[in-house]
């Protein structure tokens, strides 16, 4: 079972529209990548950056 919304879905919840939103990356050892890899696999597969994203919110 999927819970996450798509990225356009969350842009239009967050009120985003045609707003221009800023990007980071995160820079983190081999090691966190891995994990975090790991994890987002375990979460239904979702990309790092999007469970990233998500845990930061």
């Amino acid at each position: 079972m999927n819970n996450f919304k798509s990225a356009s879905e969350q842009a239009q919840e967050r009120g985003l529209g045609n707003k221009r939103v800023c990007r980071v990356s995160v820079s983190m050892t081999n090691e966190y990548d891995k994990k975090l890899s790991r994890l987002s696999m375990a979460c239904g597969g979702m990309s790092k950056s999007r469970l990233a994203d998500e845990l930061l919110k």
